[in-house]
């Protein structure tokens, strides 16, 4: 029995709650169910144990301080690590969980509502990388799972985020129509399919709901990392300087 039944499920209500409480409408709910599943191992993959283990009740006494604290701390020996832009982005993250607490009471006052990018990783500068003719014939002869996406991502000029979230059902009469709940701007749009667009889809198997094969954006990211540094190429480039090549 203990092989048929899931292990979490025999035990809620028991000795277990469930991991997230949400509703959805049953068109949105794998797609949001993804979205938990991501955002969990985001934070699972990138958090210190001391702060994941601090429980949201504790956070409006004695507790808000050494939140407060130790966040800074570890996003700061972050962005030495891993970089301002992605010190703040998990900065970003945090406060709009905590922001979003403290609106609807679990929170009296949020813990994170002072702390700012300065403290953090520190202001950003608006990338200009550009790739050059060159990088971007390399680049297209390269193998990886990750070159469908990165050479889509050279043709539509879109975000990483939203084509990973492109689903086959999203493309209908020559086009692929992004959803409000998948742009950055939060409205809806479509971009045309090319035959240069199209001969790349032919490649991929449509026998899964997601066009691209479900890896992450950070994955991605360290792969093209460590692609750069093969071909010694020094002035590396990111997913995001493919939406501005």
């Amino acid at each position: 029995m203990g092989q048929k039944v899931h292990p979490v499920g025999i035990r809620l209500g028991i000795v277990k709650d469930h991991n997230s409480i949400w509703y959805a409408d049953s068109k949105n709910y794998s797609r949001q169910l993804i979205a938990d599943m991501e955002v969990r191992q985001y934070i699972e993959n990138r958090v210190t144990d001391d702060i994941k283990m601090m429980q949201v009740a504790d956070l409006d006494g004695k507790e808000t301080r050494d939140f407060r604290v130790a966040i800074h701390h570890w996003l700061g020996a972050y962005s030495d690590t891993r970089g301002k832009v992605a010190a703040n982005r998990l900065l970003a993250i945090f406060k709009q969980a905590t922001k979003y607490g403290t609106a609807i009471g679990y929170l009296t006052v949020d813990p994170l509502q002072e702390l700012t990018r300065k403290l953090v990783g520190g202001e950003e500068t608006a990338g200009k990388r550009v790739l050059t003719d060159d990088e971007i014939r390399l680049l297209w002869q390269a193998e990886s799972d990750h070159l469908p996406l990165l050479k889509f991502l050279l043709l539509t000029g879109q975000h990483i985020g939203e084509a990973q979230a492109m689903e086959w059902t999203d493309i209908k009469d020559g086009k692929w129509h992004l959803s409000a709940e998948i742009t950055k701007n939060k409205k809806e749009h479509w971009v045309p399919i090319t035959p240069e667009i199209q001969s790349i889809l032919d490649t991929l198997p449509e026998n899964r709901r997601r066009v691209f094969k479900n890896i992450s954006a950070t994955a991605t990211q360290s792969w093209l990392k460590r692609w750069s540094e093969r071909n010694k190429i020094k002035d590396r480039f990111t997913p995001h300087d493919l939406r501005r090549t």
